[in-house]
């Protein structure tokens, strides 16, 4: 550690079984910064800066990108990656919203297919693709996103895509005619 400017018998303080981690003064933490980045993102979309918020999510995006220390387990380490997996999760269903709304509709396609690889029974996330697909003006796409939400929820839990999702499905049909 002193060879980042950190003495490392500083950091840690403790006494048998218990320990405290004390950062520098000017120093952070990825997960809390993750967490920032998400929460200025979605502020930022519900607040109509797609823009920004695209800037904010991709913060959270490259800091949920690597995986938290490899190799190693324990109940403290899965608390941390499974909040780094929702974090992402946020992330790119923000940013795929955002690009939905900056006029994006290829970006958000491939945020919500990477969200949907984290998460595939989240209908927010299928609802988001098809909104992609209608915003660059595929319904055929859009209608597809529907049967495989449908079929990933059939296989895997039995049921059926949820009043909202098939609220959806019937307003592209509308509009294809």
């Amino acid at each position: 550690m002193s060879s980042a400017g950190v003495d490392g018998q500083q950091l840690l303080a403790g006494a048998p079984g218990v320990y405290r981690f004390r950062l520098p003064e000017r120093a952070w933490l990825d997960l809390d910064a993750a967490s920032a980045g998400v929460h200025d993102a979605e502020t930022l979309l519900r607040r109509g800066d797609p823009q920004g918020a695209v800037r904010a999510a991709f913060v959270t995006r490259l800091i949920t990108a690597r995986r938290l220390l490899p190799g190693q387990t324990g109940p403290w380490l899965e608390r941390c990656r499974r909040q780094l997996a929702d974090l992402r999760l946020r992330a790119l269903e923000c940013s795929a919203g955002a690009h939905i709304a900056g006029g994006v509709p290829g970006h958000a396609i491939r945020d919500a297919q990477l969200a949907l690889e984290l998460a595939p029974l989240r209908e927010p996330t299928w609802r988001l693709l098809m909104d992609a697909h209608a915003a660059a003006g595929d319904t055929a796409s859009a209608l597809a996103a529907f049967a495989r939400c449908q079929l990933a929820l059939r296989e895997a839990l039995g049921v059926g895509p949820s009043p909202a999702t098939r609220e959806r499905h019937s307003a592209l049909l509308a509009e294809a005619g």
